[in-house]
């Protein structure tokens, strides 16, 4: 039996391109893509350094640093 989709901010199936779908850590209680909507990858100002989901493809990301003078 398939799942019926939730709605939310963004919509119910597509992210947008040049967007992003992000959810907090403590998702009853977080203020996320589910309440805002997608955000800008423009406006997004972090890094991750370790991907731990879905654990099959589990792995640590090595950061380029790129510097212009």
């Amino acid at each position: 039996m398939m799942q019926q989709s939730q709605e939310t901010a963004v919509g119910n199936e597509t992210v947008p391109k040049g967007q992003l779908f992000v959810l907090g850590d403590n998702r009853r209680y977080s203020t996320d893509s589910r309440h805002i909507g997608a955000i800008p990858l423009e406006k997004v100002i972090g890094t991750t350094n370790i991907v731990f989901f879905p654990i099959s493809k589990m792995k640590m990301i090595l950061l380029r640093i790129i510097a212009s003078f």
